[in-house]
């Protein structure tokens, strides 16, 4: 979150390749987060829910995007964004 964040506050201009690579980097980590979450229940009641709501998460992400007329406006989103990922890191 802090990377991505600071990246899109200081509107960072890279190639799509770029931030297809940073994404795959960082969605090893989420996922293997996701993964340990699972304990006890089962597999596919997990996974069914993970996927109605990450599909829930992503077409709010989206509305939300496509909602920014502003650059300004994104630019402030991803700063919210990176403050967001200190205070989680912080927070432990």
């Amino acid at each position: 979150m802090i990377v991505l964040g600071l990246l899109t506050a200081l509107a960072v201009k890279t190639p799509a390749w770029v931030g297809a690579v940073l994404v795959g980097f960082f969605a090893v980590f989420h996922g293997y987060a996701h993964g340990g979450e699972v304990g006890d229940a089962s597999t596919l009641s997990f996974g069914i829910g993970f996927a109605i709501s990450t599909a829930a998460l992503h077409l709010a992400g989206v509305a939300f995007g496509l909602g920014q007329k502003r650059a300004l406006l994104a630019r402030l989103s991803g700063a919210v964004a990176a403050i967001a990922g200190v205070a989680l890191a912080v927070a432990g």
